[in-house]
């Protein structure tokens, strides 16, 4: 078996186990549970816990509830351990494990957000009364409640767009992986290949198998695949979309609190995206007549606006972290024809007396193994000298491209009439 057939595997192997954990709405409502502080998430838990209460003509305790919804027909507890109760009001907690106790004293006192978001999303799983759209809606309702400032309703906002996001992302990806599975021809099946592990394979949660041992045919690589394609079509993985989605809506907090996305990604008073907006198209404008203004930037400041600058190109951007140099400030995405193109970008602002050396420009390439990006771009106010202009030329001409203040003009010409198209073979993965 062929090495592009291992590291094939490998790759739908790992898309399986994470698509798994994506098609649980519990794994994404988490993330908004963190949001809270302790006294939040009971808040939230007792208002689920009086919402379950309209369904049941008996009383049944918070404990009750709580076991009721985290163990009630779970097929990964034991069967002399699984609670067989059809109602929270016959769960009998003096016959759970001692586990059992643990997680229901932990998740009723909402020490663990992971707990308190598994109860309230198992709800409706466990009570065949109550619909996901019902448990939506208390859900929202509840959060609503709890949420009394801007800057958690930003943050709550922020995160259930990010779960959208990590959502498509997945499917996009994966369904693309799928389709390059089908296409490997049937004579890379006997090819023997040197396939090692990849370092970062430790890091999945299900432990990958050791490939160089294994032995197997195409239909069970067409199995894996049939596996992984499932996923992405799976209703349950359309769900968590939709789940992230409607409480999104129904929460309305941009329209509460008064804020809008901006340009970076983050949530912004409405005001202030107003005044950041019009700050950037005027300093778009005073960019692209004379480089001095760019020069009264502070370097973090710089990094911001080209961040911002490339977002009107077209591009979804990551500010990465300020750092000494040798890293990568920008990580840029585009899909063009549905084929995804990743840019790394190294910006300086300096004066004209401080060109770019060849020593930052080899650092910058030598960045690239962390990040494998399609393309280089090193964009500087300054200059470059001509060892780094050489050995852009002579060896990285096809991944590494120089900029300097002239193409930042033509860049800033481009966003003033919302063009994507930054470079000419963008869309070319070389």
């Amino acid at each position: 078996m062929s090495d592009l057939v291992f590291s094939t595997y490998n790759d739908l192997y790992a898309a399986r186990s994470i698509g798994r954990l994506l098609v649980e709405p519990t794994v994404h409502f988490v993330r908004v549970m963190r949001l809270f502080p302790p006294e939040g998430r009971l808040a939230l838990l007792k208002d689920a816990y009086a919402f379950s209460k309209q369904f049941y003509q008996t009383d049944f305790s918070l404990e009750q509830f709580v076991a009721f919804a985290l163990f009630a027909w779970d097929p990964h507890w034991p069967v002399e351990n699984a609670i067989s109760a059809e109602t929270p009001s016959e769960v009998q907690l003096d016959r759970l494990t001692r586990e059992q106790k643990y997680l229901v004293r932990i998740a009723a006192s909402a020490q663990s957000e992971g707990l308190v978001a598994e109860v309230l999303t198992r709800t409706s799983a466990n009570d065949a009364r109550s619909t996901e759209s019902e448990v939506l809606r208390v859900i929202a309702e509840s959060l609503g409640g709890r949420i009394e400032d801007a800057a958690l309703a930003a943050a709550v906002a922020q995160c259930l767009l990010f779960n959208r996001r990590l959502i498509r992302s997945y499917q996009d990806e994966t369904a693309e992986l799928v389709g390059f599975a089908a296409s490997i021809p049937e004579d890379e099946f006997d090819t023997h290949g040197t396939y090692k592990r990849a370092p970062l394979d430790s890091l999945f949660h299900d432990e990958l198998p050791d490939l160089s041992d294994i032995e197997f045919d195409r239909a069970e690589f067409e199995s894996l695949t049939r596996d992984v394609s499932s996923l992405v079509e799976a209703e349950s993985l359309l769900f968590a979309g939709e789940f992230n989605r409607e409480l999104s809506d129904d929460l309305a907090l941009g329209d509460k609190f008064g804020f809008v996305e901006s340009p970076s990604g983050l949530f912004v008073p409405s005001h202030a995206r107003k005044m950041i907006s019009t700050q950037f198209a005027d300093l778009i404008n005073r960019a692209s007549e004379d480089k001095a203004h760019l020069l009264t930037l502070s370097p973090r400041g710089f990094e911001e606006f080209m961040a911002s600058l490339f977002q009107r190109l077209g591009y979804d951007v990551e500010l990465t972290k300020s750092t000494r140099d040798g890293g990568v400030d920008l990580i840029c995405l585009h899909s063009v024809h549905g084929i995804p193109f990743r840019l790394a970008v190294e910006v300086k602002r300096y004066k004209e007396d401080r060109p770019i050396t060849v020593e930052m420009v080899r650092s910058f390439v030598g960045a690239n193994k962390q990040f494998e990006a399609d393309k280089l771009v090193y964009v500087t106010t300054s200059s470059y000298t001509a060892p780094a202009m050489s050995f852009a030329d002579n060896y990285a001409s096809q991944l590494l491209h120089l900029k300097d203040y002239e193409q930042i003009k033509e860049w800033c010409t481009e966003a003033q009439t919302q063009s994507w198209l930054l470079l000419p073979n963008s869309g070319t993965r070389r």
